[in-house]
């Protein structure tokens, strides 16, 4: 089966293989990230609730379907894991989003923090929105804030690794993209 990868640190990025896919409509990739993201099987009603909150639950699983039919033919047959109640992306994908927590959990590895720090190429999903559906947008936002969280905290712990090393414009660098992260906030000073 062909390598699915999807990139959801910065703007949205599919490869099926070596060649990047566009997913369409936006509720199908919505559908797409959700499942990859999550990681775990779903009821066919909870993900019709979520993508078309104001459609009758009738309305919504055809819709769903509609969804589903499309990711299969983009994706191919096999990624998508379906019956008549629940639905699954078929495990053996890369995510970034996946790939950045692991590096971010080897707290005592400098260089599992520079490969998160890496893949961080922008936050989570950016330019990405879907209207009309407030408890994704929900969804989305906790998944922006807690990853960026990470993302501010991994920087701040390179750039005091490298501080008073004579690599000492590596700590500069690791410093400036942790206040360009957030400009406002008030740190607190060693004093």
């Amino acid at each position: 089966m062909t390598t699915l990868k999807l990139h959801l640190l910065g703007p949205v990025r599919i490869q099926l293989g070596d060649e990047e896919i566009d997913v369409k409509p936006r509720k199908a990739l919505a559908l797409l990230i959700y499942l990859a993201v999550t990681a775990e099987r779903h009821s066919r009603d909870a993900l019709a609730t979520l993508l078309w909150p104001d459609s009758s639950q009738r309305a919504a699983r055809t819709s769903l379907r509609s969804r589903l039919s499309e990711l299969n033919a983009v994706l191919g047959k096999g990624w998508i894991e379906a019956d008549r109640e629940t639905v699954a992306l078929r495990d053996g994908y890369w995510l970034d989003v996946r790939q950045f927590k692991q590096h971010v959990g080897q707290e005592v590895d400098a260089q599992e923090l520079v490969a998160a720090v890496d893949l961080y190429r922008g936050d989570f999903l950016a330019g990405f929105t879907l209207p009309g559906s407030a408890e994704f947008d929900d969804w989305q936002f906790h998944h922006t804030e807690s990853l960026r969280r990470e993302f501010a905290t991994a920087l701040e712990r390179l750039s005091h690794a490298h501080a008073g090393r004579p690599d000492s414009d590596t700590a500069f660098a690791y410093a400036r993209r942790r206040v360009a992260l957030d400009p406002w906030k008030k740190r607190r000073t060693g004093s």
